[in-house]
């Protein structure tokens, strides 16, 4: 696997990141052979978020990492802005039904430095790390423009502090959203979904990071077909993929070089 340092950080990563969105949908033996498979492909990202499988998934991956000596050969990403339900914190796999049965809210957008600084906590004990390499403000668009000011000056302080190496947007539509464009400056990377090569967007802002590039790739042709294409656009940044499939994985691995 081939590896890369992403521009305008310090951070060597893996040009294929692993997703972990769907982590929580398979079973715990599933889980783990996922994880190694990853690793073994060359994989040395992990992007995760408290949202995903409702606090689940991160702590999948922070009981996967304290079992092996790998974390200091691992960067890990996170996220902040979404705030659990009640039900979803008693009940993170079956919170869905619960909330239906009984009448409670799910999920919803929170990017208050309150909802924050709780989840970003939560998921430091979850992961069993006093810090992640890259602290995301997830789907920010969903917040207004004063909430995400007053989170800058936490999402600092996370950086001063030591438990975030960096910190970072991630979510759908960033890439030539007014957002990005008026407060890019102030994060250090950008994650957002695939929309082809930008036009007209100033260097400083462009994505380090995309997501659904390997989308609906399904045999080796497929993904070393598209690896020649980002190849052909000098792309510098880091994919991510998430698959249930460690197959697939593997296949990235072996064209992703």
């Amino acid at each position: 696997m081939k590896r890369t340092t992403l521009p305008r950080t310090t951070l060597e990563v893996s040009k294929v990141g692993l997703g972990t969105a769907s982590l929580h949908r398979l079973w715990g033996t599933e889980k783990r052979q996922i994880l190694d498979t990853a690793l073994d492909s060359g994989i040395t990202h992990i992007d995760t978020a408290r949202l995903y499988g409702n606090g689940t998934v991160e702590a999948t991956i922070g009981n996967y990492l304290s079992s092996s000596s790998t974390r200091s050969a691992l960067s890990i990403a996170t996220k902040v802005g979404f705030e659990l339900s009640a039900a979803q914190q008693v009940y993170p796999l079956t919170s869905k039904v619960i909330s239906k049965i009984v009448g409670l809210s799910q999920q919803h957008a929170n990017h208050s430095v309150r909802a924050c600084e709780s989840s970003f906590n939560a998921s430091l004990k979850a992961l069993r790390s006093d810090w992640v390499d890259i602290l995301f403000v997830h789907e920010p668009l969903l917040a207004s423009s004063s909430c995400l000011e007053k989170l800058i000056p936490w999402l600092r302080k996370q950086k001063k502090e030591g438990k975030a190496r960096y910190i970072g947007l991630a979510g759908d539509g960033l890439r030539t959203s007014s957002l990005l464009l008026g407060n890019g400056s102030e994060f250090d990377v950008i994650q957002t979904n695939w929309e082809g090569w930008a036009n007209g967007v100033p260097s400083a802002y462009q994505p380090q990071i995309h997501y659904g590039v390997f989308r609906g790739k399904s045999n080796n042709e497929d993904f070393r077909n598209t690896w020649d294409h980002l190849r052909e656009q000098r792309f510098d940044g880091m994919i991510l993929y998430s698959t249930h499939k460690p197959e697939r994985l593997r296949q990235l691995g072996s064209n992703c070089d």
